[in-house]
């Protein structure tokens, strides 16, 4: 019986015992203090490519239309566009040039001037030109004596930019001398004084409507001095003129023009009167390769005294062809009375 208590003690102590040794748990930690490595730097032996991928080509388009608003009776000097000149050059206010010559002759020109590409700009100058050189007279005898011919000139000009449109002044006096070396050798002095105010636009963008009003007038005077009365010749003379024009659509060109001149004689010549007023109309149309232009002047221009008829009519028509290959193309103009 001892036995057998003595075995089942035994199991129950080895019973008891088992899950307290499945308990115990081992851990280890390790630390180690991290030390980079920096390896010796090699070249790659690849060769980069350096073509650039992304290129840049402005489309840019030039085209040429020559301005055909002129009849031989009227003249249309629009001022060209000078602020991308002016805006990339430098400007030198003062202008010099003198010259002598033989035979002898002289010349000689002085401008002054100032510019201001959002304001405007004003000039003055002063022209001189004079031949001296011997003649010959009718009877082919060589004249050494009253044979001078000289031009003298003083004038000033400015101009005030006022967003598209611009206003501007333009004064000059002239002065001629010339000698009747032919015959008598008379000394004959003349001169004239003319201004003109204009304002309005440059007619460069047509994509908007644009006008042009113009004033101006002047004096002209000659005194005889071989008689004894003296008599004098004097002349003056009154412009007026307005032109709008619109590029309708793209393509298709309008420009109308009105206008008035006077000339008015005095003095020995004071019966003497001439007024001429007109209207213009131009119509054009553009194509690829084709430009046309088409129209008709009418003048009424009368003349104190004259029999003629007053009433001219001029029509007009232009037309441009481009060639596909940038050639010599023809460009027929035609005008009629």
């Amino acid at each position: 019986m001892k036995r057998i208590l003595y075995i089942t003690t035994l199991l129950a102590l080895l019973w008891s015992v088992q899950p307290s040794a499945a308990q115990v748990l081992k851990q280890v930690e390790v630390s180690k203090d991290y030390a980079p490595t920096v390896s010796q730097a090699q070249k790659l032996a690849i060769i980069p490519d350096m073509t650039d991928t992304v290129k840049m080509q402005p489309e840019i388009e030039y085209s040429v239309t020559p301005r055909t608003y002129t009849t031989s009776l009227m003249t249309r000097n629009f001022r060209p566009a000078t602020i991308a000149y002016w805006d990339y050059n430098p400007h030198r206010p003062l202008y010099v040039k003198a010259a002598v010559g033989v035979p002898l002759a002289s010349e000689a020109d002085a401008y002054l001037s100032t510019y201001n590409k959002d304001k405007g700009y004003a000039m003055v100058y002063a022209n001189h030109l004079g031949d001296y050189r011997n003649r010959h007279n009718i009877m082919d005898e060589k004249v050494k004596s009253h044979t001078t011919e000289m031009s003298n000139r003083v004038g000033g000009r400015a101009g005030w930019f006022m967003g598209h449109h611009t206003l501007e002044a333009d004064l000059y006096g002239d002065s001629q001398l010339r000698h009747r070396y032919p015959t008598t050798g008379e000394r004959i002095a003349y001169g004239k004084f003319n201004g003109k105010v204009r304002f309005g636009d440059e007619f460069v963008d047509m994509s908007r409507w644009n006008f042009n009003l113009e004033a101006g007038g002047g004096v002209f005077r000659h005194k005889v001095r071989r008689y004894e009365q003296k008599p004098v010749f004097s002349q003056s003379s009154v412009e007026i003129d307005a032109t709008i024009g619109k590029v309708l659509g793209g393509r298709h060109l309008f420009l109308m023009q009105v206008g008035y001149s006077g000339t008015f004689g005095g003095k020995e010549i004071a019966a003497y009167r001439n007024n001429s007023m007109m209207i213009g109309v131009r119509y054009g149309f553009s194509r690829p390769r084709t430009h046309m232009i088409i129209g008709a002047d009418y003048y009424y221009d009368k003349v104190k005294s004259s029999t003629d008829s007053p009433h001219h009519i001029l029509p007009y028509l232009h037309v441009t062809w481009k060639s596909a290959r940038n050639a010599l193309s023809p460009m027929p103009r035609l005008m009629a009375s």
